[in-house]
């Protein structure tokens, strides 16, 4: 299956596969004044379920964190989030 076929279904994750690590430009960044949550960037891979074709996969991207805080009624929501990019997806060898 080709990765436009995954993507067009759904990917569960199974149990504890994910695994994430700050690039060494991201992790060196930490120093800097001024440095935010925001300016993370990494790697990423994972072993997810397909909705699509119920098959078993595994991923590997990249992620960023984006700063998604913002007032409601005068209180501060939301947080800092993961965004995940699946790059390179292939049948998981069984």
């Amino acid at each position: 299956m080709d990765l436009p076929a995954l993507l067009s279904g759904e990917a569960s994750r199974r149990g504890k596969t994910l695994y994430e690590g700050e690039t060494r430009g991201s992790g060196d960044a930490h120093t800097e004044d001024g440095w935010g949550s925001e300016w993370i960037d990494g790697r990423l891979s994972c072993m997810p379920d397909c909705s699509n074709c119920s098959g078993k996969i595994a991923l590997a991207g990249t992620y960023t964190v984006r700063d998604e805080r913002g007032y409601a009624y005068g209180d501060e929501v939301g947080g800092y989030v993961k965004y995940y990019k699946p790059s390179i997806s292939q049948m998981r060898p069984t």
